[in-house]
């Protein structure tokens, strides 16, 4: 997949604008909290709660190991609320004539779209690691590994696997044969 296209994905674009948006309202809600000149800290920790649930997303998505997607699913449930609660007040602070079912609709839309499409786009990235192509016909079975050739002791004819076997047969060998 080319570069350009691979930007032009779709998927790509709908997580940055829903990212884009919803550390958008989270830097807002919290940095109305920070004392004045220190509103700038509310962006940050909005921008690392939102890259959290992407990144969560696609390592459950890309991951194979249990513990590992526990822990991924873990991170997506938990920064989702995380966020979806800061863009609940967000919507409080800013609309607070708006309906409390609207708002909860509202605030819940934004990081569950995050963690769906990083998950889906984790699902795409993952069939590029592929091993084999689908076009191909698969094997039967696996190539087995040629056997190391044996080593025979001169005087009596045992064999060996490898050559530190027959050295040390070699100080006690008679020479039966």
């Amino acid at each position: 997949m080319s570069r350009l296209r691979r930007l032009l994905d779709v998927d790509q674009l709908l997580i940055f604008f829903l990212l884009a948006v919803t550390i958008n309202q989270m830097g807002y809600f919290l940095a109305s909290f920070a004392p004045p000149g220190w509103g700038w800290i509310g962006y940050v920790q909005a921008v690392a709660i939102d890259l959290a649930i992407w990144r969560s997303a696609w390592w459950y998505r890309r991951y194979t190991g249990r513990k590992q997607r526990r822990w991924a699913l873990v991170g997506v449930v938990g920064f989702s609320l995380v966020s979806g609660c800061y863009n609940f007040g967000y919507y409080t602070l800013r609309a607070p004539a708006m309906a409390a079912p609207l708002r909860a609709g509202m605030a819940a839309v934004l990081p569950l779209g995050v963690a769906l499409l990083s998950y889906l786009y984790g699902q795409k990235d993952a069939s590029k690691f592929a091993v084999s192509d689908p076009s191909e016909p698969a094997s039967e079975a696996p190539a087995k590994r040629a056997k190391p050739p044996r080593i025979v002791c001169e005087s009596c004819g045992r064999s060996f696997a490898h050559v530190n076997g027959l050295n040390a047969h070699k100080r006690s060998c008679k020479g039966k044969g």
